[in-house]
């Protein structure tokens, strides 16, 4: 081996973003910029990974690894304060990773039922969404609601903090197959919802591509 050079999966998807076309992703909302800006990509999977893409002044990027994951979840509101109480364990900081990942999805699901009075039936998230889509099961359908409402609170903070305004990209396996609720449902919404400062024009994109992270590894070897 004449180089070895060691990523963060984040950082490898962030290098990847230059190289995505059309086809790889699907945007929701937000305008594409006039010149090259700060991107960042997050996506939930097994955990919560963040990452920024920041242009350089004479071309090229450079990948800014970040862990957004270990930030405190963005509760608002009465009802989400109090699940996020029932999902909690003494002494804990709850993280955002706990609820917005795959796992995450078991836990809210399994928490708002037993909140219900009602015994979890469903095994797994993949299946806890497809009951949510199909609107088959109440705390199924919860569950996606709350998940997608922290998704873009979280989504949203992160770009106003970095001003990203070349776009967020949601990466991981989950959003794909979310993309159709994403599109129709409060997540550009809530995304945009920050007070004084406007993430109007900020695009969103959903990464479609299955592997773009090998794109990020070969540009990192350029």
């Amino acid at each position: 081996v004449e180089r070895l050079h060691i990523l963060n999966d984040f950082e490898a998807l962030a290098m990847s973003l230059p190289y995505l076309t059309q086809a790889d992703l699907i945007q929701i909302g937000g305008s594409a910029p006039a010149k090259p800006s700060l991107k960042l990509v997050l996506g939930p999977g097994t955990g919560l990974g963040m990452a920024a893409l920041a242009p350089l002044p004479k071309g090229g990027w450079m990948a800014l690894p970040g862990e957004l994951g270990h930030v405190n979840l963005p509760v608002v509101t009465r009802e989400e304060f109090d699940l996020k109480e029932a999902m909690s364990e003494p002494g804990i900081v709850f993280e955002s990773e706990f609820a917005i990942t795959g796992g995450g999805l078991h836990l809210i699901y399994s928490t708002l039922a037993r909140m219900a009075g009602r015994k979890p039936v469903i095994e797994t998230p993949e299946a806890i969404l497809q009951a949510a889509i199909a609107g088959s099961d109440p705390d199924a359908r919860k569950t996606l609601d709350h998940f997608i409402i922290w998704l873009a609170r979280l989504a949203g903070d992160a770009a106003m903090m970095m001003q990203a305004h070349g776009g967020v990209y949601l990466a991981g396996g989950i959003t794909p197959s979310i993309v159709s609720e994403l599109q129709k449902g409060p997540f550009r919404h809530v995304f945009e919802e920050k007070g004084r400062l406007d993430l109007k024009q900020v695009p969103v994109y959903v990464i479609m591509d299955e592997y773009p992270a090998f794109k990020g590894c070969a540009a990192a070897l350029m």
